[in-house]
């Protein structure tokens, strides 16, 4: 026998169940903000109540059969991928896809009319970002596991010889704590040209430190400046 949630809803339910979405899922994305992560509480709301509204469909026909739900799990998929982004070596956006998506599961279990279940899971939600950045912010790894974490970087520059010195003072001048130079060979390719290949070492995510060097060397005279990170 379904569930009479499933199979029926009144108009005054429809609304009182749709504020409810709205609620929950400015809170969700409330927290989201405030806490400087790269979303809005417009973006939860407009998910949550997307997704209230096509399962309220399905409530509304009495099929039933809990199939929209799954579609609404496929769609949202979709869009939760759209704020996941390489940035170098790391990835982010996946705690923001993971509230993302979660939030619509909500929307659909108000819809559904499992209302206090739908609040239960909004608070152990906003509750968990909250505890959970906090002890993020103060797990550092170890010694030996910083060690596994190291990356290097090689930055290529083909200038003309007189201008190998004032590179060289660039990269000296705006090279940040925590980046190391491992290498620097200068190659003569022609009489009047050289390629300058700086190797650094780091164990962060400097791909916007390195673009910032690269960005100062090209105000020199200088004919290309690229930048790779070396694969282990």
């Amino acid at each position: 026998m379904l569930h009479p949630a499933l199979t029926d809803m009144s108009v005054e339910q429809f609304i009182l169940r749709l504020l409810i979405v709205v609620a929950v899922s400015f809170i969700i994305g409330l927290e989201r903000q405030i806490t400087g992560h790269n979303m809005s509480f417009k973006t939860t709301v407009l998910i949550g109540i997307g997704s209230f509204t096509f399962v309220s469909v399905e409530v509304f026909l009495g099929t039933g059969d809990a199939r929209m739900a799954a579609n609404v799990i496929t769609g949202i998929g979709f869009l939760c991928s759209g704020v996941i982004f390489k940035n170098g070596a790391s990835v982010n956006g996946l705690n923001t896809s993971a509230t993302l998506w979660t939030t619509a599961g909500i929307s659909v279990l108000i819809g559904y009319g499992h209302v206090w279940e739908g609040l239960l899971a909004t608070a152990v939600l906003v509750v968990l970002n909250i505890i959970m950045a906090f002890v993020n912010a103060k797990i550092h790894p170890s010694e030996k596991m910083s060690e596994m974490n190291e990356s290097y970087y090689n930055i290529q520059v083909v200038c003309i010889r007189t201008e190998v010195k004032k590179v060289k003072k660039v990269i000296n001048e705006n090279i940040p704590k925590g980046l190391n130079i491992e290498m620097f060979e200068v190659d003569v390719e022609t009489a009047s040209k050289c390629r300058i290949t700086v190797r650094f070492k780091t164990d962060g995510n400097p791909v916007k430190d390195i673009a910032n060097i690269c960005d100062k060397i090209f105000e020199k005279d200088v004919i290309s400046v690229t930048y790779d990170r070396l694969e282990e």
